[in-house]
């Protein structure tokens, strides 16, 4: 047996005002055909019976059967509609006489469906248990319509698009067409008609529930809808603005509840001609009371093009997701603000995944949102490259609940411009510019440079930083952690780090520098596998050589992080000074560790200097801050044949004179990259003060050794002794034996 479907959005079709304009098409006579413009039977019912050649329609635009009563017809194909204005025409199929409505083609749900199948439209109509608030009625074997019941007070009966129940006198049917094409209300794809009245008309139309779809084209237009959008796929379905200053899209529909609505497989252009930024792509309405709590839409494969802003946020509206979305060629591309007063809606709530933003000139993602309860925006798996402004721009993001949060994004190529106004503000741009935010946390990212200001608080855990990473910490109000991050040449990192992995480069380039957690005195390190060439702790009250420019002499202050007293030292300008006792000679082709504490007291901070004849590394300054001590520590290998002199430095050339104060350096040398690496994490301090105790057989034959350096016998025995202690230092030094063993 044949498929015969009540024919989609049967009622409104029937209402002449779609066809010429006037009103309901009373007395008028009801044909259809094929797509060969030949004639077709009607089906009374779903099994094909009660053929009908044409019918007549009432008064108010309905089908009468043979007995002058109500009916929907079935069809069995693809077939267009034609209304005759007497019945002589139709007999005749005078098709010259009559209006025509564009091919259609009956839909049949299948029984898998999202939509519950419930009833006839007649079942529907008799139904006496009906109740307001009743899950919406899909009626049977009607592919794109919904009917809903309603109070009869509330709406108008017998009009185009409602019923009333005869079961229930309080009660009627309200019908939603789900899906409607844009080509069936005269929406023109051809980059030029400006569609914005038809985009209009068939979303407002369509309602909070319905479905818009647009087929290949490239439809210019501005419009708002509450309804959801879907394409045939970008690059291929392309919504363009008609109107200079106008969204392409604005998005309605104030709803409290998480009901989510979407727009997907669609491009969105803001340019006029070729590539102007003309408007913004899609923004959330502005214009009444409630907008701040509109959103939950999801944006999945939707491509921004050439937008001033391509998604804008301006109340809040939160809890949306961006799947498979990219950002491109425009100003910005995700705005986002929470209502200016009173703080109601936060302007945070989104999560992103797959996304990408490339070539915005301002910022690529900006978001500003002061509400004390602003959390929970994600980025995940996103790219951002080739910003020439900001890539991130967090002006306010006033955490109370979940963090601002980026998991394995990729930055390339970005901040490529020397300055970015915001806001009337001219900043540098960064990868990422955190301020006002209590928490950001980055996770396996690969972010080049970041700032953290104003109560910034930037967390990264297990990225990678390379060469290129630059932080600043804008005021002491922010701070910069990482976390078990990767550490490839790393040459200037203001960012506290603690168990990052150091991978080394050549000195004479760049060591690895971070800032670093004080560190732990002890006496040795865990294996004999490393030289220590110099360990100044500056902890003795006494006064302290510094050569170079001129012979200075450095005195003891009571301040320190590891010790109760350090070293300060006031440096002329022009002065290059070198701590003399910090200065050691190191081997090419050799990894070292240093590792120092730091505080300037003074406003105008020198340079900092890890080198002499060698230079291992430079602009340590860069992490300082006046009257805070700062750790730092630097893992390099030396290159081949640049084996030489090295030590602490300072270089002064601000002006006036500037005092430090230092404490606990050392500089240790390995022959195995893994001993330096774990050296470099294990947060220890090999004071000048405390000597190494090993255990062994047999006094040291290499490596070298401090006076007082100690190897317990592992098997003493009596009338032995306990060990050997190194009486003179060097390579091996001298060993003798010391605690005798009674027989």
């Amino acid at each position: 047996m044949a498929n015969w479907s009540q024919i989609s959005g049967t009622l409104p079709q029937y209402d002449k005002t779609a066809a010429a304009g006037s009103g309901p098409a009373s007395g008028y006579y009801l044909k259809f055909y094929n797509t060969s413009n030949v004639a077709i039977n009607m089906a009374s019912d779903k099994d094909g019976g009660g053929l009908l050649a044409k019918c007549q329609l009432d008064s108010s635009g309905y089908p009468l059967n043979g007995s002058s009563a109500r009916f929907i017809p079935y069809i069995n194909q693809d077939y267009r509609i034609a209304l005759y204005t007497n019945s002589t025409d139709a007999d005749a199929d005078t098709t010259g006489n009559a209006d025509f409505f564009p091919v259609t083609t009956p839909v049949i749900l299948s029984s898998n469906s999202d939509v519950i199948l419930s009833k006839t439209l007649a079942e529907a109509i008799a139904d006496t248990t009906a109740v307001v608030g009743k899950n919406p009625v899909m009626i049977s074997d009607r592919g794109n319509s919904i009917w809903d019941y309603v109070l009869a007070s509330g709406v108008t009966p017998n009009t185009f698009n409602i019923i009333q129940c005869t079961g229930v006198a309080t009660l009627a049917l309200v019908l939603r067409i789900v899906h409607y094409k844009v080509e069936e209300w005269g929406i023109v794809g051809d980059d030029s008609t400006d569609n914005s009245l038809a985009e209009q008309a068939i979303c407002d139309a369509a309602g909070t529930n319905g479905l818009v779809l647009f087929g290949p084209g490239t439809f210019r237009g501005n419009f708002s809808t509450s309804a959801s959008l879907k394409g045939t796929g970008s690059r291929d379905a392309i919504l363009k603005t008609a109107t200079t200053g106008t969204p392409v899209v604005t998005l309605t529909g104030n709803a409290v509840l998480w009901n989510f609505r979407s727009i997907k497989d669609l491009d969105i252009d803001g340019a006029l001609g070729a590539v102007t930024k003309d408007s913004d792509g899609i923004t959330f309405a502005d214009t009444g009371a409630g907008d701040e709590f509109n959103g939950r839409w999801v944006f999945d494969g939707v491509w921004f093009k050439d937008c001033d802003k391509a998604m804008v946020k301006p109340t809040g509206n939160i809890g949306n997701t961006f799947r498979n979305c990219g950002f491109h060629q425009g100003n910005y591309g995700y705005y986002a603000k929470d209502v200016d007063a009173p703080l109601i809606m936060q302007g945070s709530n989104d999560d992103f995944y797959k996304c990408e933003w490339h070539s915005q000139a301002t910022a690529a993602v900006y978001v500003d949102s002061d509400t004390a309860v602003t959390g929970q925006t994600t980025f995940n798996d996103c790219i951002f490259e080739n910003t020439l402004g900001m890539t991130v721009f967090i002006k306010n993001f006033k955490t109370a609940y979940n963090p601002l949060t980026f998991n394995n994004c990729w930055w390339e190529s970005n901040a490529r411009t020397g300055s970015v106004t915001i806001d009337t503000i001219a900043y540098t741009p960064q990868d990422l510019w955190i301020r006002g935010c209590r928490t950001a946390i980055l996770r396996g990212c690969n972010v080049e440079s970041i700032t953290a200001d104003t109560d910034g608080i930037v967390v990264l855990e297990k990225c990678f930083l390379n060469e290129n990473t630059a932080f600043t910490k804008v005021d002491f109000t922010s701070s910069i952690i990482a976390l078990d991050c990767y550490t490839g040449g790393v040459k200037a990192v203001g960012a506290y780090t603690e168990n990052s992995i150091g991978f080394t480069r050549d000195t004479g380039a760049a060591a690895d520098v971070l800032v670093t957690k004080p560190r732990s005195i002890v006496a040795s390190a865990t294996n004999n596998n490393y030289t220590l060439i110099s360990s100044q702790d500056f902890s003795n009250e006494e006064a302290y050589t510094w050569s170079g420019t001129a012979s200075l002499t450095g005195r003891s202050a009571p301040d320190g992080v590891l010790f109760n007293s350090c070293c300060e030292i006031t440096v002329p300008t022009a002065h290059s000074q070198f701590g003399t006792s910090t200065g050691g000679t190191i081997t090419a082709g050799k990894y070292i560790v240093w590792t120092v504490d730091i505080k300037p007291t003074t406003a105008d901070i020198a340079i900092v200097n890890v080198l002499n004849g060698v230079t291992a590394a430079t602009g340590l300054d860069a992490f300082l801050t006046q009257n805070e001590w700062t750790s730092l520590a630097g893992l390099a290998q030396v290159t081949a044949g640049a084996g030489g002199t090295i030590g602490f430095n300072i270089n002064n050339t601000t002006g006036s004179n500037s005092t430090f104060r230092v404490s606990a350096w050392q500089l240790v040398e390995f022959t195995d990259i893994q001993d330096a690496i774990s050296f470099y994490r294990s947060g220890i301090y090999v004071s000048d003060k405390q000597r190494r105790v090993f255990y062994g057989e047999a006094a040291p034959t290499t490596g070298t050794w401090a006076i007082g350096d100690r190897l317990y016998h592992t098997t003493p025995s009596a009338a032995g002794t306990m060990g050997w202690v190194c009486t003179t230092a060097g390579t091996p030094g001298t060993w003798k034996t010391f605690g005798a063993i009674t027989a």
